[in-house]
């Protein structure tokens, strides 16, 4: 979560200067809380097919609304039963364009007996978290999602909205962020910057080293917007 709670103050500043909480931070704190909701997340069968994020769809959002920011279920007649799109919006002064988090609420179906804990039990051993989603990418959405609100918590003076998306069906067809794409582009129409899963990190004997960033156009540029 490091990365990403210092790379999104960088890009709401003009100069690239993280800009400076009002409010003291809680740091031990916020990473716990983290580490509930994303176990609470992993509990989740979101195995696609058939995706059912819906109901974590709607576990975000209730857990945005206790954060006090406003989170909206989309599209859940077009994607499908059981299906959904979730987006939600932290508003900044405007002077400068949107940043966007995304992720994908959908998993890889997994195989119980090839695990050493269940796959949907969201176990904490030993100080690593175990379900499938822990890394491809419901702990990207939740570190996303704290990020946000460390910066809303703090009190920080946002330049930019941060807007906030979960989409369903990414490790089958994408249509969640197809649909997302054809019926909201006004939600899209300000982003300048996107988060997501992207470019390779590169891990040998339990160290990191190097992480990897795909970079591309915001939703707002070029020939797709």
């Amino acid at each position: 979560a490091l990365p990403l709670c210092f790379a999104l103050p960088a890009a709401l500043s003009a100069q690239g200067r993280a800009p400076v909480p009002t409010r003291t931070i809680d740091w031990p704190a916020l990473e716990r809380e983290g580490l509930t909701v994303l176990r609470d997340y992993l509990r989740i069968n979101t195995s696609n097919p058939p995706g059912n994020e819906l109901e974590a769809a709607r576990m975000l959002r209730d857990f945005l609304a206790k954060q006090g920011i406003d989170a909206q279920i989309l599209d859940t007649a077009a994607l499908g039963a059981g299906r959904a799109n979730l987006y939600a919006r932290v508003k900044g002064n405007g002077s400068k364009r949107a940043i966007a988090v995304v992720h994908h609420m959908d998993v890889v179906p997994a195989t119980a007996s090839t695990w050493t804990a269940p796959p949907f039990s969201g176990a904490l051993r030993d100080g690593f978290v175990y379900g499938r989603g822990a890394l491809d990418m419901k702990s990207e959405g939740i570190a996303q999602i704290m990020a946000v609100i460390a910066l809303k918590r703090g009190g920080v003076p946002l330049t930019r909205d941060l807007v906030v998306i979960a989409n369903a069906d990414e490790e089958l067809g994408s249509t969640g962020a197809l649909t997302f794409a054809d019926r909201h582009a006004d939600l899209l129409r300000d982003v300048e910057f996107l988060f997501t899963e992207g470019g390779s990190n590169s891990v040998r004997n339990d160290t990191l080293r190097f992480r990897g960033i795909g970079h591309g156009p915001g939703p707002g540029l070029g020939p797709a917007a």
